[in-house]
């Protein structure tokens, strides 16, 4: 692994549960990375499934890395889960 590296079997082991789930999304049009950390999950395994992708994450330092790190992201929520509204 490493900081901005993300182990094979855990990307693939993303890649197979979306592509199993996938038949019950209504669309593959956007995903939210909670918890993302800087991002690696987010740049690859969910920007090359999804259309736009959304990070959210709490720590200051995680989240200016991902800024960086993952240039693709639509829009970065600095906070955590339990304080995220979802727009429905």
């Amino acid at each position: 692994g490493g900081y901005e590296q993300i182990h094979e079997v855990e990307s693939d082991t993303s890649r197979t549960m979306i592509q199993t789930f996938k038949h019950l999304m209504p669309s593959m049009g956007s995903a939210l990375d909670c918890g993302a950390g800087i991002g690696r999950i987010s740049k690859h395994v969910l920007i090359p499934e999804f259309t736009q992708v959304d990070l959210l994450e709490p720590s200051t330092t995680q989240i200016d890395e991902a800024r960086n790190f993952v240039p693709g992201i639509r829009n970065f929520y600095h906070k955590g889960l339990q304080e995220h509204v979802f727009d429905m």
